[in-house]
């Protein structure tokens, strides 16, 4: 069953966060590299290109194409990049203990069993139906979960023949709007760092 295939996807994004907060020393990615740090404030300059269009990205870049520092902001604290995530990647906290972090994948929509079942998927993780949001993509939308430790949020964006989810924990007692809001502005900078805002 594709919802079922995909409820089990959106299902281990969750555990895969909720478990946030690992040691401090970087892992290895799936290259055998180091998991990247990164700052919430980082005197990097990246010079003309805030000024450029975005290049048009495929969707299986959406990794490297996420700009650490951005998550960072996003979420509020400092993360670690690793690409220890099936077709994805994640941004975890770096703080001991801190339950804070973005799990990003991507596939395309036929193997997702279509935009539907995307939204079914998510809504049968979350128990809400899930909200369009406008402008970002061909077509995006979240729900959130509640959890005693704090909301998370879990989304989808559609670019091209691929789709993005995104699963957001934002910290301990986030409430759902936080989560919301937290899910929709990752949902911007992945259309956004894929040339699609």
């Amino acid at each position: 069953m594709r919802l079922t295939r995909f409820a089990a996807a959106i299902a281990a994004l969750v555990l895969a966060l909720t478990g946030c907060g690992g040691d401090d020393d970087p892992e290895p990615t799936s290259d055998g590299a180091s998991s990247e740090r990164v700052a919430i404030d980082s005197d990097t300059d990246e010079g003309a290109a805030d000024d450029e269009p975005a290049r048009k990205r495929h969707p299986e870049q959406v990794c490297t194409a996420l700009n650490g520092d951005e998550v960072a902001e996003v979420l509020g604290s400092e993360v670690r990049r690793s690409g220890n995530v099936e077709n994805g990647c994640s941004f975890d906290a770096t703080d001991d203990g801190t339950r804070t972090g973005v799990t990003v994948t991507y596939l395309s929509v036929g193997s997702a069993g279509g935009v539907e079942a995307v939204e079914q998927g998510i809504a049968a993780v979350t128990g809400q139906e899930p909200r369009d949001v406008s402008d970002v993509g061909a077509q995006a939308f979240v729900a959130v979960t509640d959890d005693p430790a704090g909301a998370q949020g879990i989304g989808a964006v559609l670019i091209g023949d691929s789709v993005v989810q995104l699963h957001v924990v934002p910290g301990p007692d986030t409430d759902a709007d936080e989560a919301e809001d937290a899910a929709v502005a990752m949902l911007e900078l992945v259309a956004e760092s894929l040339g699609r805002g």
